[in-house]
């Protein structure tokens, strides 16, 4: 048979292209305990979709037209604090390191709401996009670092 070696996540995995058959070690269990996987993967998508408000609150739309000015400097406090509201949960579900993924990810918003301000003046739709998967990753990646 025919094997090659395909690095995903950083572990190897081993592929019989012959019999179609592949293994490895999966790459959350390894990492996360039973009980935490689930709410890891609702957290990171609660987390992210929580960016896209707080962005939303934080910035003006960068054009006259598109999807993002619908909502873009419109979102409130109380809309805000609805949001930030669907995060105790997770707080509850992971304890500290929930705190932990929830202070990152302040951060991380921060962080792109001054790159967006400072680059185009706001946000967009797309932008709005963009943040939530890349908050999904700071959120997994941050994961792997506190969760173990």
């Amino acid at each position: 048979p025919i094997e090659s070696l395909l690095s995903v996540g950083g572990h190897l995995r081993n592929m019989d292209i012959e019999h179609n058959t592949v293994s490895s070690g999966d790459f959350f269990e390894e990492f996360f305990s039973g009980e935490a996987k689930p709410a890891v993967f609702l957290a990171a998508l609660a987390f992210s979709r929580w960016t896209q408000v707080a962005l939303s609150f934080l910035l003006p739309s960068a054009r006259e037209d598109g999807l993002g000015r619908e909502v873009a400097g419109r979102v409130g406090r109380r809309e805000m604090g609805g949001a930030s509201l669907w995060l105790i949960p997770f707080v509850l579900g992971l304890g500290f390191p929930a705190l932990i993924l929830i202070l990152g990810l302040i951060g991380f918003a921060a962080l792109l709401a001054f790159y967006f301000k400072s680059k185009i003046g706001g946000v967009t739709g797309d932008l709005l996009g963009a943040a939530s998967e890349l908050s999904e990753i700071f959120i997994f990646t941050l994961a792997l670092a506190v969760i173990r």
